[in-house]
């Protein structure tokens, strides 16, 4: 089913064009959000919203983008707005351990059993250094590093200029060194 056709069955309210987004679209929300939660759970749980958000506002979707740049929107919404009541959670109630630690748990758990453990140290080490950047840079380094997009399709998601998404992107790349260089883990 083409986009046209797809878009026109859900205004529609046909269940077999929900279907068949969610099973186009399904690993694209998936992936977005487990990139920037790094948790599973909270990404399965942003996928079902961001699918139940997309039904209930299709209606409103003036196809002014595509409709994978409008739900890659909707996910990265739904998953800065889940960031930030979580921090609000963590915060009130101490809880920012016990997150860190299913965090690391879930990357350990995901790495491939062959990948040396000082490889897995790093890799917790840089998701970590990653949350801390500013929102703007996490979110460019993130869709382009870990979600492999291009900068073209960047700019669209974000609404910012390719020259801004370079920068953005240059700048993460920049202050991840810094932290790098602080811990004495670069010269």
């Amino acid at each position: 089913m083409e986009n046209d056709d797809l878009i026109s069955g859900l205004k529609k309210g046909e269940n077999e064009a929900f279907e068949i987004l969610i099973e186009k679209y399904s690993g694209l929300v998936f992936n977005l959000s487990i990139g920037i939660l790094r948790n599973r759970e909270w990404a399965d749980d942003i996928s079902q919203e961001v699918f139940i958000e997309v039904f209930r506002s299709i209606s409103k979707f003036k196809e002014e983008s595509s409709l994978e740049t409008w739900i890659y929107r909707i996910t990265l919404n739904k998953c800065l707005n889940f960031e930030k009541k979580q921090k609000r959670f963590e915060l009130m109630d101490g809880f920012k351990l016990l997150s860190l630690e299913k965090k690391e748990y879930w990357i350990r758990e995901q790495s491939h059993p062959g990948i040396p453990e000082e490889r897995k140290v790093m890799e917790r080490w840089i998701y970590g250094q990653i949350r801390k950047l500013p929102e703007s840079q996490r979110i460019a380094l993130t869709l382009h590093k870990i979600q492999g997009m291009r900068q073209t399709e960047i700019a669209e998601v974000m609404d910012v200029s390719i020259s801004a998404v370079e920068s953005l992107v240059f700048r993460a790349m920049k202050n991840l060194k810094k932290m790098a260089k602080k811990e004495g883990l670069l010269n």
